[in-house]
């Protein structure tokens, strides 16, 4: 089943430090389609930072453990943004459980897991549907800032050209894209196989100099006092 983005459930998360931090729908992460109440316009994960200087870092929801979700989930997301993927570093999505009314731990804002080879698949749709969207605020941006219609214009590697060949950078849009909001009824439309030019290409593993000098974290690298880790 896949899920509509509207204005009321992909939302900006703000501007951080300079970047726009976007995020996607806590009710689509979780697969919580039919619960309309859950779809709130503050239940957002943060999934990519935009900053100023064009650079971005996506936040993959499944941890990597050798199979290399930090690249490939990177690449649903960036392929519908239209970015250009040699500047979009990855990092895993920081962990979030909230306190359940019971006094146990829930996931707090999206499922974190990884097992059955099912990253790619259970991402699939969401990912691109959100890249798709925040690639729409950017486009809005973009027609404020070269004042002509959104649909006369494109994305290309992280810049939103114009009819007549101007350029702006993702970064130098980035505080007007904060301040937009998706048009009411709006759905992703996604790019056709025939464009992809990031997905089903050979793109080099983002985070394979980390893997290489020790700096991920590990199992054994973990001490939480009074808990068992393996």
């Amino acid at each position: 089943m896949g899920y509509q983005t509207t204005r009321r459930t992909f939302l900006t998360y703000g501007l951080m430090g300079g970047a726009l931090v976007m995020g996607a729908p806590v009710a689509a992460m979780a697969r919580s389609f039919d619960d309309e109440d859950t779809r709130s316009d503050n239940s957002i994960s943060p999934l990519i930072q935009i900053n100023e200087d064009n650079s971005m870092v996506f936040f993959s929801p499944s941890p990597d453990m050798g199979q290399g979700v930090d690249t490939s989930l990177a690449m649903l997301f960036a392929e519908e943004l239209g970015a250009d993927f040699d500047h979009v570093a990855s990092k895993p999505l920081p962990l979030m459980l909230k306190r359940t009314p019971e006094g146990g731990l829930a996931w707090g804002v999206v499922p974190q897991g990884a097992g059955g080879s099912t990253s790619i698949s259970d991402n699939w749709t969401l990912l691109r549907e959100a890249g798709a969207a925040a690639r729409q605020l950017l486009l809005q941006a973009g027609a404020r800032h070269f004042d002509a219609d959104v649909s006369t214009l494109k994305t290309e590697k992280s810049f939103v050209v114009s009819p007549a060949g101007g350029r702006v950078a993702y970064g130098a849009l980035v505080r007007a894209a904060a301040r937009e909001t998706l048009p009411e009824g709006y759905q992703a439309a996604l790019k056709p196989r025939a464009n992809w030019s990031i997905i089903g290409t050979a793109e080099k593993n983002k985070v394979a100099h980390d893997i290489v000098t020790g700096k991920p974290l590990y199992g054994m690298d973990m001490d939480h006092p009074g808990a068992k880790v393996a």
